[in-house]
């Protein structure tokens, strides 16, 4: 009997263990701010009214593409690598749909980020995917 309550409470921790998804806190300038979208794929995206914001606590990014809400997982490291994960949306149909699904589209594409002049600046490999600019929350 105590076998048994020894391996459940094992596979208890072990299981645990497993689904915390450590986060690694590179670059403190991504958080506390929101970032609104200026230009997604070489297009202007100013007024798209489209944004994101980083919780270095919680290790989640959540915004609005425009129309929709969304949210997801990043995870971040101290030589501006960037992983954005399980973006997840709201599916209300509305104008600038073009620009809110290439902005979701790219978060996901984005590996690495620089911050130039309170511009943020995704990447994939040495392709700009999408600029950002910084708003006081």
């Amino acid at each position: 009997m105590k076998h048994t309550l020894f391996l459940f409470l094992i596979g208890i921790t072990v299981l645990t263990a497993c689904a915390t998804k450590k986060i690694k806190q590179g670059n403190a300038s991504l958080e506390g701010k929101r970032w609104d979208l200026v230009s997604v794929d070489g297009k202007s995206a100013a007024n798209s009214g489209s944004y994101i914001e980083f919780d270095s606590t919680s290790g989640k990014v959540s915004g609005k593409g425009g129309c929709n809400g969304f949210g997801g997982t990043y995870t971040s490291e101290t030589d501006n690598k960037l992983k954005i994960e399980g973006i997840i949306s709201t599916k209300m149909a509305c104008d600038h749909l073009d620009i809110e699904n290439s902005f979701f589209r790219i978060l996901e594409k984005t590996d690495r980020y620089a911050i130039n002049k309170g511009a943020l600046q995704l990447y994939q490999g040495n392709s700009l995917l999408a600029t950002l600019k910084a708003a006081s929350l």
